[in-house]
């Protein structure tokens, strides 16, 4: 038995009989310092060092620059690791770590389906096979006290608990798509309205042992963060930018803009490449578009050409040569004789064949009015044809295109005989009158 000294006052004896009486235990936790080094540090990481567990983040770019696709591909490849467990997983040259993944697709349902197609269908996954990701398609409350957010807590362990029977993991990350469709119709400029959305957001974080990642609208300019107010920024333990591509830049780039537990400033260049994946009742096709990082040393390349690998390309090019590729496969018609392509050429393309193909395949990656896509495709043609045309991969005449047998990296020419690919060719410069017939004739109409 404790032995209580002897005191001469009554607040002296309080002082030492109360931890005897009834002995201190912390409400929230308390870890003493010394109690800390006992203890290795240690992170605990789901992507490394990118995405720790249980934290906060922010995923935001304007309309169109792929933050929905980047996001939704970084959590299918998590989920997808679980199939692989035995080997490693990278994303972006980032270490994965297998995790459940409950993703929140408060807007564009229908299209975020299609997406999971294209990218099951480009990662050669079996319809059949269960990964541990469950889309939510619903908007939800954030905002107000005592609306969704109970509800969502007690869906999301009921999840959690089917992916450790289903798949061998715990739920690790919820994505929320986007945060303006999960505060009710509030005010993202209001501190209060912001700083409640945070408040439930960490609540789901304790309740459910996750990381919340939340894809947002970026503000008026490039580089200033997230739309609506600081609050929201504030609270993050990380946030990346994504910023679309331009006439200045080829590619999608995400940026790592804030990170409490690492360097910040890196970033990653990717493109975003269209994919079919079925048809409709009247025979089109549906399609949508999957992620691919891109190497920004290699896509800068335009000079050089390598007889195993070809002459280096931009995405702006490698995206026309696909629709070619294709168009050649669908519908290209053997050469007329006296046709002015070189011997080694057996097929060739109608202009007007590939336009509509390049419109079907690209039009879903620009945003806007019909207009406005039409303008920007114009501009993605003109540069693709003119450094193509310089770089005699192909060749122009009387309203058709063909491959000239000249390689480039990353595309295999169609409508090429093999024994006369390197049988001497004759290469034309283009002049700027061929040059402009070209963009005139195949773009008039796009």
């Amino acid at each position: 038995m404790t032995e209580i000294p002897t005191v001469q006052a009554f607040d002296d004896f309080e002082r030492v009989a109360l931890p005897v009486i009834k002995p201190y235990r912390s409400q929230f936790g308390a870890v003493w310092f010394h109690e800390a080094g006992r203890k290795p540090p240690r992170r605990e990481w789901l992507i490394k060092d990118l995405i720790l567990a249980r934290s906060f983040g922010i995923v935001y770019g304007p309309p169109g620059s792929g933050k929905s696709f980047l996001v939704s591909d970084l959590m299918l490849t998590c989920a997808a690791a679980a199939l692989t467990v035995q080997q490693d997983v990278s994303w972006f040259g980032y270490k994965v770590n297998p995790f459940g993944v409950v993703y929140i697709v408060a807007e564009g349902a229908d299209d975020f389906m299609i997406r999971l197609h294209a990218w099951r269908i480009t990662r050669a996954i079996d319809p059949n096979a269960v990964l541990p990701f469950v889309f939510l398609p619903t908007s939800i409350d954030l905002r107000s006290e005592n609306a969704d957010t109970p509800r969502l807590i007690e869906e999301i362990k009921s999840i959690d608990i089917e992916m450790w029977n289903k798949c061998g993991v715990r739920v690790g990350a919820v994505v929320i798509d986007t945060f303006s469709r999960a505060i009710a119709g509030g005010n993202e400029n209001d501190s209060a309205v912001m700083t409640s959305l945070v408040k439930h957001c960490g609540q789901i974080q304790e309740a459910v042992n996750v990381a919340i990642i939340g894809v947002h609208h970026g503000g008026k300019e490039a580089g200033r963060g997230p739309r609506g107010h600081e609050a929201l920024l504030g609270a993050a333990d990380f946030s990346w930018e994504v910023i679309p591509r331009s006439d200045e830049s080829p590619t999608n780039k995400w940026i790592i803009r804030k990170f409490k537990a690492g360097p910040f400033g890196r970033s990653h260049d990717f493109v975003l490449n269209p994919i079919t994946v079925d048809k409709d009742d009247d025979g089109d096709d549906i399609t949508s578009c999957v992620v691919a990082p891109r190497d920004p040393n290699e896509r800068t390349k335009v000079g050089g050409e390598n007889e195993e690998d070809g002459v280096n390309i931009s995405s702006s090019e490698i995206d026309f040569l696909s629709v070619l590729a294709i168009a050649i496969e669908q519908n290209g018609v053997p050469k007329p004789q006296g046709h002015p392509s070189g011997r080694n050429v057996s097929l060739i393309v109608s202009n007007d064949k590939v336009r509509e193909l390049f419109w079907d395949r690209y039009s879903v990656t620009e945003v806007g009015t019909e207009e406005h896509k039409r303008e920007r495709l114009k501009k993605r043609w003109q540069r693709a044809t003119k450094g193509l045309l310089r770089k005699n991969i192909i060749a122009h005449s009387d309203g058709y295109l063909w491959f000239t047998g000249r390689k480039a990296k990353g595309i295999r020419p169609r409508g090429i005989v093999e024994e006369y690919d390197r049988a001497p060719r004759s290469r034309p410069q283009p002049d700027d009158a061929l040059l402009s017939e070209l963009e005139n004739e195949t773009l008039g109409g796009l």
